[in-house]
């Protein structure tokens, strides 16, 4: 019996015309998986960051070929995403195709408005610049950036291990960026020296992050329950208030009062500008007893690239060899002329 074969035929021509013409402007969904070696090296960049949504921004990023390898065409591609939103990425775009010999470098660079109600979201929004090379991405670079939060700390909680911000800046390049603080010699109360000097400038934290240290303000404040400084001047709480600099030394922050006088003499301390010149508050001759009674409050307001504040609270502590009066020091001297 003669059996009836049917041959299904098709040209495959049309089919390899489609995968050679394919502009690749939509990065493909196989993308940016990462190569166990890369040949690409990213350098340098400026610091992007931090952002708070509605900046428009131009990212530029640079890389060199760093193997012995020659492409005869590679694509430069970008992608942002926001995992929180969507799966889908809100950007995908290929913003160069050229070729990249051994040893050669290029530069790629896209603009982008930062998007306030998607980059204001648990994920933030993710940015990937990759290099791909016949189908196949040879170098991935990855950034994560979140929006500005605003938090109120306690130092004392930070003494042993850092308070660390991530994600709020990045670099395009292997770095990676973190804002920390380490407040590593705070304690819980200001000593109050034998020269009648309270010294906050002890109270020293360390700070790292590739700019210097900003803040709104900074402050120390108590209640002068005894009125020892009648001539500082008062906030509308009632608190007496003397602003501070938080100074960076090294990798050191120190805190150093502003505005103070004070009498050689009576060590009264003001803020009106009479007598000399002083990096301390003092405490007047004879009230010793009296200040070890008072609580002094750090106040610091948006602190670093993340805005961070806090409050510490300090208790006075007198030097065991504090003079003074002998009614009112902890030891005194008493001088005579014998017969």
């Amino acid at each position: 019996m003669k059996r009836n074969r049917i041959i299904l035929g098709f040209s495959i021509i049309p089919i390899l015309a489609f995968i050679l013409t394919f502009d690749a402007d939509v990065l493909p969904a196989k993308a940016f998986r990462n190569a166990s070696t890369s040949p690409i090296q990213f350098h340098n960049s400026s610091l992007y960051g931090p952002y708070v949504g509605g900046e428009s921004i131009t990212f530029i990023w640079s890389y060199s070929n760093v193997s012995n390898n020659n492409y005869n065409q590679v694509n430069d591609y970008i992608t942002i995403s926001c995992p929180s939103y969507s799966s889908l990425p809100l950007i995908s775009k290929r913003v160069a195709r050229h070729t990249l010999n051994a040893g050669a470098s290029q530069q790629c660079s896209y603009s982008y408005t930062i998007p306030s109600a998607r980059f204001n979201t648990e994920s933030g929004i993710i940015i990937k610049v990759g290099v791909q090379y016949s189908g196949s991405y040879i170098a991935l670079l990855e950034k994560t950036i979140k929006p500005i939060s605003k938090n109120n700390i306690n130092p004392l909680n930070y003494r042993s291990s850092p308070y660390v911000i991530k994600e709020r800046s990045f670099y395009f390049n292997e770095t990676v960026v973190e804002e920390s603080f380490l407040f590593d010699e705070y304690r819980d109360y200001v000593e109050c020296d034998e020269y009648y000097r309270l010294l906050f400038a002890n109270l020293t934290f360390k700070y790292h992050y590739p700019t210097s240290l900003t803040y709104q303000s900074a402050r120390i404040k108590f209640m002068d329950k005894y009125n020892l400084y009648p001539l500082i001047n008062k906030d509308g709480d009632g608190y007496t208030s003397v602003d501070i600099t938080l100074r960076n030394y090294d990798d050191k922050v120190a805190i150093e009062v502003n505005n103070l006088f004070y009498n050689p003499v009576s060590l009264e301390t003001n803020d009106k500008g009479s007598g000399n010149k002083s990096r301390y508050l003092f405490v007047p001759k004879g009230r010793g007893k009296q200040i070890s009674e008072y609580e002094f409050i750090i106040e610091v307001n948006e602190i670093g690239i993340n805005k961070t504040s806090f409050t510490h609270s300090l208790e006075t502590s007198v030097s065991p060899f504090f003079l003074g009066n002998c009614e009112d020091a902890d030891y005194c001297v008493i001088g005579g002329v014998r017969a």
